[in-house]
């Protein structure tokens, strides 16, 4: 097995109105970067191994975060990844206190087993001992298991902590209390509409300079995969609820089309076709479909979330609205909502078929029907109870939004969702 840079996120939780914040703490193996092992066990001290700079600079450890005003600990997870995986490699964790070694059950993306790829692990009852007694070291080890030794070489001897949590003590915010630029990200950003709300948020809260690439945003095209086509006049070679092959429309991106387009653009692999991702099963309890405000206390900027509610469907997870940079005054009604998750993806917007509607008589294409949707930013929600505002079809659906800086902000409702799975990038 190749492993690379592990990832640990801790999301924290204290009285009500308290602020939220995010950091990133660095550690480091105990390995050698080269190592081939059959096994590893890394420890971990809160004092000297888990520190980060806070936006005026100032040095702050776990310990230190954790004795602010409020704190309480809701959820941590680790993720780690591994290039290759001989063997049957089994992920414990532990900690060690008056000499005594206790190891502590977890939930995870593979059932405690490591695979190729991004493995997801929930470390809450790990952490929440561990920060009670402040002092003693905790850990983690991998093992082979089932008779047949496996290989590790650690490939990054770094690993990065990302903890968030609230607290009532006031300081200065730290510099992954917002969202950070990345090339991917731009790149899902620049297919929304000009004047986005969530676009021109993006540009100032990531200082990122993402510009709109089509006016109008691109639209949904079952089947499309192909940027060249973007625009042009098809009769799909597909066929769903709303794309007949005996119609024509404007081509644009299907859901995978869109995120894969995200991901080959900023250099990356592309992810496996949708089915697969739901078939490795990673997974529900991390996506708690009653409990969408928890996501946030597993998911990062990038992670690719996918559901099936009738079809398959892949979104880009980007935040919450308060890592985006907005404010409970400028969330509005979703402002009790500051920290659901927040995904970008080409999917049913009825904004959309207004849109587009209007382009096409504009110019003057024959018989072209308008779009169903198109790159949205939506809100994951339960349903769309919650929402003030809500909007009749065309085809059909009624859909509920809030509206943020002009822009509707969609509910993506998981009530008939079946199936979850998160890959991580």
């Amino acid at each position: 097995m190749a492993l690379g840079i592990m990832v640990l996120l801790f999301m924290f939780c204290g009285n009500a109105g308290a602020d939220v914040h995010t950091v990133c703490l660095k550690g480091h193996f105990l390995t050698d970067s080269d190592s081939a092992v059959v096994g590893f066990r890394q420890d971990i001290h809160a004092k000297a191994d888990l520190r980060c700079s806070d936006d005026e600079g100032n040095e702050w450890n776990l310990i230190e975060i954790a004795s602010m005003d409020g704190f309480e600990i809701l959820g941590a997870s680790m993720r780690i990844y591994a290039s290759e995986v001989e063997g049957k490699n089994r992920f414990l964790i532990w900690r060690a206190l008056d000499q005594q070694m206790e190891t502590f059950p977890m939930r995870s993306s593979g059932g405690n087993y490591i695979h190729t790829g991004w493995n997801l692990f929930d470390v809450t009852s790990l952490f929440s001992a561990w920060l009670t007694d402040h002092e003693p070291v905790c850990g983690f080890s991998l093992s082979c298991v089932g008779g047949k030794k496996g290989h590790l070489a650690v490939m990054s001897p770094e690993i990065i902590y990302t903890v968030t949590f609230s607290t009532s003590q006031s300081f200065t915010l730290f510099p992954a209390d917002r969202i950070d630029e990345t090339e991917m990200l731009d790149n899902a950003f620049s297919l929304l509409e000009e004047q986005n709300a969530f676009l021109n948020r993006y540009d100032v809260t990531a200082d990122s300079l993402t510009t709109a690439l089509y006016p109008l945003g691109v639209p949904y095209y079952f089947g499309g995969h192909n940027e060249d086509k973007i625009l042009q006049v098809f009769y799909p070679l597909q066929e769903s609820h709303y794309f007949k092959p005996y119609r024509k429309y404007l081509c644009g991106f299907d859901c995978a089309g869109y995120t894969n387009w995200c991901l080959r653009e900023a250099g990356l692999v592309e992810h496996p076709d949708l089915d697969s991702i739901l078939a490795r099963g990673d997974d529900s309890f991390f996506l708690d479909p009653k409990h969408p405000e928890t996501w946030a206390y597993y998911l990062l900027p990038g992670d690719i979330l996918t559901v099936c509610h009738g079809y398959d469907h892949v979104m880009i997870y980007v935040g919450t609205l308060r890592t985006l940079g907005f404010s409970p005054e400028e969330a509005g009604a979703a402002r009790e909502y500051m920290d659901y998750p927040i995904v970008i993806h080409c999917g049913s917007n009825p904004f959309y078929y207004d849109r587009y509607a209007r382009y096409i008589r504009e110019k003057g294409y024959d018989s072209v029907t308008p779009t169903d949707g198109g790159v949205t930013v939506s809100i994951i929600m339960q349903d769309i109870s919650a929402a003030p505002m809500e909007k009749d079809s065309a085809w059909g659906t009624t859909y509920g939004y809030f509206e943020i800086g002009g822009t509707p902000l969609l509910v993506f409702p998981l009530k008939d969702c079946t199936e979850f799975a998160w890959y991580g990038i």
